[in-house]
């Protein structure tokens, strides 16, 4: 038996399509770990609120920007280089320290999962603090 992710039967595909994107970025926005969408530029598309409010950046300012804003500057080079070896691969883990818009140092389990994001390849990333 199928069900969706609204969880309701019937009512219009709209109105399903509506409650199914309202119900999953509730998912993304209750999970404690950081969780993104980066482009396989290596850009932010999406951050949920835990990412947010740990790294310190609202949506807009993360938007658009590189992931190696939020690690060490003397390790951009390293970052870049294993993003690279990622996308090769289509999966990964790190463990690295993040920084915060404040200049804090978060130390986090990083794993990374290809996937699509509005039909163009994108990393999934899940950023748990240690």
């Amino acid at each position: 038996m199928a069900s969706s992710v609204s969880g309701k039967q019937g009512g219009s595909s709209e109105e399903l399509s509506r409650q199914q994107v309202t119900n999953l970025l509730s998912f993304f926005n209750t999970i404690d770990n950081i969780l993104a969408v980066v482009d396989f530029e290596g850009n932010f598309v999406e951050l949920n609120r835990a990412g947010l409010d740990l790294l310190g950046y609202s949506q807009d300012e993360i938007r658009g920007q590189g992931v190696a804003m939020i690690f060490p500057k003397e390790l951009h080079q390293e970052i870049s280089r294993r993003y690279t070896e990622v996308k090769k691969a289509e999966t990964g883990e790190w463990q690295y320290i993040l920084i915060t818009k404040s200049g804090v140092g978060i130390n986090c389990e990083i794993s990374f999962h290809k996937g699509l994001w509005d039909n163009k390849d994108a990393f999934y990333i899940v950023a748990k603090p240690i």
